[in-house]
């Protein structure tokens, strides 16, 4: 296994960079990626979930993203 830590963290950056393109490569009229990488910041609970304040600020793009595309809805506490 690959032991160094900064590599290991390079590697998971190239994979997650390779995936957002290849999603936003799909992006269409029925499919719409959300990049959100670098929103969460360093509020992770470990490295897979992001604890309550980065998992908001996911929700908030998606929730945005909503309304955007469907105008008339509404997200209590979420959007201002």
């Amino acid at each position: 296994g690959i032991r160094d830590k900064a590599l290991q963290a390079g590697i998971v950056k190239i994979l997650i960079d390779e995936f957002n393109a290849m999603l936003q490569s799909l992006a269409g009229p029925s499919f719409v990626p959300l990049d959100v990488r670098g929103l969460v910041g360093d509020d992770w609970v470990n490295e897979i979930h992001a604890n309550r304040r980065g998992s908001r600020r996911v929700a908030a793009r998606f929730a945005a993203e909503l309304v955007r595309r469907f105008p008339g809805l509404h997200f209590p506490g979420l959007l201002p």
